[in-house]
């Protein structure tokens, strides 16, 4: 039985092939190292960078990404989280005070 393709590429093509000691040893990262190192979408990542909430350089046709600016950003979310409850479960909170 022959494959039908769908035209899009195996998983094992599109994700970089990056040892993690690789990226614990590198000052700067990719877009594609930060996903790998955080878990984080490579669209979540590029998204917080347009945002202005995660600095990084432009080289090229490349974006970097120091590893402290990182670190500063999940450190930032994470402040934010244990100020108060989540958004939605304060929101919910207020309409039923109101009913």
């Amino acid at each position: 039985m022959s494959q039908k393709s769908t035209g899009r590429p195996a998983p094992a093509e599109w994700i970089p092939n990056v040892s993690p000691l690789d990226v614990q040893a590198k000052p700067y990262l990719s877009v594609e190292e930060a996903t790998i190192l955080i878990g984080l979408s490579q669209w979540s990542i590029r998204h917080a960078i347009r945002k202005g909430e995660l600095r990084a350089a432009k080289i090229g046709a490349r974006v970097v990404i120091d590893k402290r600016d990182l670190t500063a950003f999940i450190e930032e979310k994470k402040q934010g989280v244990a100020l108060g409850p989540w958004p939605s479960v304060a929101k919910r909170g207020a309409k039923a005070a109101k009913a």
